[in-house]
């Protein structure tokens, strides 16, 4: 039975509750967590990817499902620190949904997940978990492009092994979550789950949420390939002008011979 995208979605969101990678928040001290340069009817579209695979190793039986579609967040309200996003997943084949989640970024109550994180955080700032004694801290900030502009980012790359007794079971888990760092908004999201257990089978599950456009911020031109087809443009016209000139020359010259 086709497995619906809002089920799909909760498993990645279960995956992500089983690490405590984002909620529930707590504060750090030295840490300002508040909402970032975000306003009410702001809005940003994702183009998502999700793949589902299957095999019992027994008996041979196995299942794939691949699917694609749009995902727009809205900005419905701010009340200080918390936060309401309607959320529209638009598969290309299938059902439209739509559902609300409310969260704060200051204390990570709610279910905000990864949609939604505080601004103007940083690489070594912390993203604290339910057990005061783990924790993990963004990797890096860095300069990418996203939705048209090149946008100062925030990347959390984590991967969770699991290992059961005796090896009758083994379970991956990786995500590599990028937000932009002044509106604390997703980016860009892969996550990727695999687990086996012996005798019976294996399961896998690739999703992949970029933006693709928003009004947080403005498009920019890329100066990188505009300045490339520029060079291009320059050089073709250069060479028609040498050109050119080289068969006027050619054609005085049969021209006096012919004389």
């Amino acid at each position: 039975m086709k497995i619906k995208i809002k089920a799909k979605i909760f498993i990645v969101f279960l995956l992500f509750s089983s690490l405590e990678l984002i909620f529930p928040w707590k504060l750090i001290q030295g840490t300002r967590y508040a909402v970032g340069n975000i306003q009410r009817g702001k809005w940003a579209i994702y183009d998502y990817s999700y793949r589902f695979y299957w095999k019992n190793e027994t008996s041979g039986e196995s299942r794939e499902e691949i699917e694609s579609g749009t995902c727009n967040i809205t900005v419905l309200s701010i009340n200080g620190t918390e936060v309401t996003l309607s959320i529209t997943t638009i598969p290309t084949d299938g059902n439209v949904t739509q559902e609300i989640r409310i969260g704060d970024v200051k204390t990570g109550e709610g279910n905000l997940t990864f949609y939604l994180i505080a601004g103007d955080l940083s690489k070594g700032d912390r993203i604290p978990t339910s057990d005061p004694a783990k924790f993990l801290i963004l990797n890096k900030t860095y300069t990418a492009r996203y939705a048209g502009a090149n946008r100062e980012v925030n990347l959390l790359e984590y991967q969770n092994i699991h290992k059961g007794e005796l090896g009758e079971t083994f379970g991956n888990e990786t995500f590599h979550v990028v937000w932009d760092k002044e509106t604390g908004f997703l980016c860009e999201l892969k996550a990727i789950h695999l687990w086996m257990v012996k005798n019976e089978g294996r399961t896998e599950m690739e999703m992949h949420l970029c933006i693709v456009k928003t009004n947080l911020w403005e498009s920019q031109t890329d100066l990188s390939s505009f300045t490339v087809f520029l060079t291009i443009i320059i050089i073709l016209i250069v060479a028609v002008v040498v050109w050119k000139k080289w068969k006027d020359k050619v054609a005085r010259r049969r021209y006096r011979a012919k004389r």
